[in-house]
């Protein structure tokens, strides 16, 4: 806030251009970015890992989905899915089992934001919640 001469307080107003940034925040345009980052995550992981453990981290690419899964001697069923459906983004284990999902939002900085459970989170904030579990556990427990 700026002080008028008058004595007043005027407010600052940020002039968004919200039609143009809720046009560029469209699903499958999110969804592709949360893939290229969820392939670095995955890959981030694995460099530390390396050595350390029998086990590492894969991604799997399908289309309008992909998944994330452990691999290593008797590690089975550890996945995490991601599809695209027509209004969200919804995160699966290995049974389809939804662990959550994603709706968009445009908060009120103009910025494209993930809606889970009526809370805005980031993009790594949904990354996280995803892939934690997964990725930092030992996946044979």
């Amino acid at each position: 806030m700026t002080r008028a001469g008058s004595g007043e307080y005027t407010k600052t107003v940020k002039n968004i251009d919200w039609v143009a940034a809720l046009s560029s925040c469209q699903l499958s345009t999110v969804f592709e970015t949360l893939r290229m980052q969820i392939q670095e995550d995955v890959k981030a992981r694995k460099e530390q890992l390396q050595g350390q453990a029998d086990y590492s981290y894969t991604y799997i690419g399908n289309g309008s989905s992909f998944a994330v899964a452990a691999a290593g001697n008797r590690i089975s069923g550890k996945i995490v899915k991601f599809a695209l459906a027509d209004n969200a983004i919804v995160v699966a284990d290995a049974d389809d089992k939804v662990l959550f999902q994603a709706t968009l939002t445009l908060n009120d900085d103009g910025e494209c934001r993930l809606l889970i459970d009526g809370q805005e989170r980031e993009f790594w904030q949904f990354r996280k919640r995803a892939l934690e579990g997964l990725l930092f556990r030992n996946p044979r427990l």
